[in-house]
């Protein structure tokens, strides 16, 4: 079903002989903020990807791969972050490069971004919350609904970055990463553990 039949169906094949332009068919997408709610609660990595993109186009007028991350590595720039090796927005890549350092300065600024500190952390997935990517996870009565993270798993690999607080109400940003990893369930075991323990610190 080609777009010449699509014409013909909408009674314009004059308009499309003459070359003329028209438009066949619209659609709104949800808000970006929306989109990046979804993305990160569910970690879906094609969402993720198009905006990588999406922040190219945005940056040079052109949309890709390749100018998505000169995008991110000229607002690393211009904010003082640290970034390492950028392959994709998906994460997908075993060629991506970065340590706990690096995530926890870019989750430290966000605060000083009101609104995009808002759009992310209401996107991050809860502990023990249906819907996200932690709802199996941190169950326990303290520590439930208290930690606030974005996961990250490929074989052999995991890691959690995010916000939580402790008893005594102190805010506190964390990045784990594990490599090399023979069984992923241990691993978020112990990263689950530590992250327990800083949740029911008093300090």
């Amino acid at each position: 079903y080609n777009y010449i039949e699509l014409a013909r169906d909408f009674g314009l094949a004059g308009r499309l002989a003459t070359g003329s332009a028209f438009e066949l068919a619209r659609h709104a997408s949800r808000p970006l903020s929306a989109i990046v709610r979804m993305t990160l609660n569910e970690s879906i990595n094609y969402y993720a990807e198009m905006m990588l993109r999406e922040i190219g186009y945005q940056d040079s007028g052109h949309g890709s791969r390749q100018s998505g991350i000169a995008g991110i590595r000229g607002f690393a720039r211009r904010n003082g972050l640290p970034v390492g090796r950028l392959e994709d927005g998906s994460g997908l890549s075993y060629a991506n490069r970065e340590t706990p350092g690096t995530f926890v300065a870019w989750l430290a600024k966000l605060p000083s971004m009101p609104l995009t500190y808002k759009v992310v952390y209401d996107g991050l997935a809860t502990s023990c919350k249906a819907g996200g990517t932690l709802r199996y996870r941190m169950c326990g009565p303290r520590v439930k609904h208290k930690v606030h993270a974005k996961t990250g798993t490929l074989t052999h690999i995991t890691s959690l970055s995010g916000y939580t607080e402790t008893a005594g109400d102190r805010f506190v940003i964390f990045s784990f990463e594990f490599s090399r990893v023979r069984s992923i369930t241990t691993a978020n075991k112990h990263i689950d553990a530590a992250l327990k323990a800083i949740v029911r610190s008093p300090g």
